[in-house]
């Protein structure tokens, strides 16, 4: 049965009490399934059911960057690929591999977390995810990012009132810390939306996954602001 927004399947019984139902069959051949193939079932936060076909191993995703080719905004697309789950973000060139680009590549791992160079030579730089996204509650970071926006608010507020200024000393890194963690959760937020396992260690919904990324977005726009407060 066919719908407007989907395909229906009645449930169906067999043995008297086995309840059972048929698959499509363009999904059976799309997949290359056959009698006897197992498939996974996943419940989501949601209460919703996911099927998919059993794969023997993980594909990590990787993205290949050519630093000769984008000489500008690499940083960028290096963020871009964090945020939308890569587990391996080749940096690489035909040619010798600038001094720019591997100052692009440092700012890069200073701005993350979880990131790490496994090669480096003259003509290609790969790093890879040591992080596994359902490792840290997406609450852990929320919280990380109050304390030190709360840290730069009080210590401003204390050298207004004649506290030492070295107080203040720290704060670009406190900021960049801010940051890091809003990137951090928005990469756990993609990879949640895309794979219920990790939804599921989560302990979140989808719902509630984006709204943890709308109140991380509100924290760094406060921390902006308790920086130059600061």
């Amino acid at each position: 049965m066919v719908g407007q927004d989907g395909e229906y399947r009645k449930l169906q019984v067999t043995g008297g009490s086995t309840i059972i139902v048929s698959l499509p069959k363009e999904w059976i051949t799309a997949n290359e399934l056959k009698k006897g193939d197992v498939v996974s079932l996943e419940e989501l936060a949601s209460g919703d059911l996911r099927l998919s076909p059993l794969q023997g191993t993980v594909t990590r995703r990787a993205v290949s960057l050519d630093c000769c080719k984008f000489e500008t905004g690499l940083i960028d697309l290096m963020i871009g690929s964090y945020l939308s789950g890569a587990d391996v973000i080749r940096v690489h060139c035909d040619g010798k591999i600038s001094r720019k680009t591997r100052a692009n590549v440092r700012e890069f791992l200073r701005d993350t977390r979880g990131m790490e160079i496994e090669h480096d030579d003259e003509n290609e730089i790969r790093i890879v995810s040591i992080l596994n996204p359902s490792e840290l509650k997406l609450q852990v970071s929320i919280n990380r990012m109050y304390i030190l926006i709360s840290s730069l608010v009080s210590d401003a507020l204390d050298v207004i009132g004649g506290e030492d200024l070295e107080l203040l000393s720290d704060i670009d890194d406190r900021e960049r810390q801010i940051d890091a963690r809003r990137l951090l959760l928005e990469r756990q937020v993609a990879a949640s939306l895309q794979m219920p396992s990790v939804e599921k260690r989560l302990a979140v919904d989808r719902f509630t996954a984006m709204e943890h990324a709308n109140i991380a977005r509100v924290l760094e726009r406060m921390g902006d602001h308790a920086t130059r407060l600061a």
